[in-house]
């Protein structure tokens, strides 16, 4: 029931402004989300129009990338896998993960790099930037996720308490062709 007052709220501040419901904001899917029982996770990605994200550095620079400058906003997604043996749940978001991107457009070009930042937005805990794109055609998304000890986060070693020790930093990867109307700038 909320949810339905909120997406008609929605509907009523985007209609005055001209975006018809097709028109709005919408995260498209990069494929089926990937399970890596070696690490208990699950990992998903998706993109959409560049967002306006508010974060600095402890020296007060900007985390994200400006969307004006951005063809795309990547979004990550990693939970707890069923069978999770360090104390996660499955489903659970999980934080302080180190997540870093290398996007290759197929046919040549330079490899844009960078990293993806934990972020709350109304999904909950994600990690996401804009990103700036070489231009139109299909890309490679290699994602890098190292466990929480690189920002160390710690765990429990004792035998009462304990959990498995995190995993060894892995890489998934998708292709995919963007269909945004602001493809590089």
């Amino acid at each position: 029931m909320v949810r339905c007052f909120y997406l008609l709220g929605v509907l009523l501040l985007v209609g005055p402004i001209g975006l018809s419901a097709a028109e709005a904001p919408k995260e498209v899917s990069l494929g089926a989300p990937i399970n890596r029982q070696d690490a208990g996770l699950t990992i998903s990605a998706g993109y959409e129009a560049p967002l306006t994200i508010e974060g600095v550095d402890s020296n007060g620079r900007p985390l994200f990338f400006s969307p004006d400058k951005a063809g795309l906003f990547l979004a990550v997604d990693a939970r707890g896998a069923r069978g999770n043996k360090n104390g996660f749940g499955a489903g659970e978001v999980i934080p302080y993960l180190s997540v870093s991107y290398a996007l290759k457009r197929q046919g040549g070009g330079e490899v844009q790099q960078g990293q993806l930042h934990p972020l709350v937005t109304r999904q909950g805990l994600r990690y996401g930037n804009n990103i700036k794109l070489a231009g139109s055609g299909t890309y490679t998304l290699t994602l890098t996720v190292e466990p929480p000890i690189k920002v160390g986060f710690g765990r429990h070693t004792d035998m009462e308490t304990g959990v498995a020790r995190w995993w060894k930093p892995f890489r998934v990867e998708w292709t995919f062709q963007p269909s945004l109307s602001r493809q590089s700038r």
